[in-house]
């Protein structure tokens, strides 16, 4: 005669190694399904990331409106980047006190040096026509992407 006690030991056994082979027989498919749904996941946290930070510039950039960039060479002088003079005329939102309204101004600066990181920022993002041609002829044409991006990080990496 069979164990009855030792039969149903190993039928239980079996009933868990089962459910076991149940559980794991889907895992290949679970692991595709969650792969998909953590780069669906992260496509959508790098999509809002990136719509946040244009926001966040365009807020940023909409105190500043029209900015020119002119060259002056010393007299007698073969114009050249190191050696020409920069003078950036931009408008900047400025808040009155008395009034209590905001406008633009006309802002003027003598070199990019003194140019502050906002308005620099703005002049490489969004009016890089603006960068005088002695300047941007420094790179051939395939390059001047790098240059703007160089510049772009210059002015604090956005």
């Amino acid at each position: 005669m069979a164990d009855v006690a030792g039969l149903r030991a190993s039928r239980a056994i079996a009933v868990d190694d089962t459910a076991t082979f149940a559980r794991l027989s889907g895992a290949a498919k679970e692991t595709l399904r969650l792969a998909s749904a953590i780069s669906s996941a992260q496509d959508a946290l790098t999509a809002y990331a990136i719509a946040e930070a244009r926001a966040d510039l365009d807020k940023l950039f909409s105190k500043f409106g029209d900015i020119t960039v002119t060259v002056t060479t010393p007299a007698g002088e073969q114009p050249n980047a190191i050696q020409s003079r920069y003078t950036i005329v931009y408008d900047a939102r400025a808040y009155h006190a008395n009034t209590r309204q905001s406008d633009f101004a006309k802002r003027t600066v003598n070199g990019f040096g003194a140019l502050d990181r906002e308005a620099m920022a703005y002049l490489v993002t969004r009016k890089p026509e603006a960068i005088p041609s002695i300047i941007m002829d420094l790179a051939p044409e395939t390059r001047k992407q790098l240059l703007i991006g160089t510049l772009r990080q210059c002015a604090g990496g956005t």
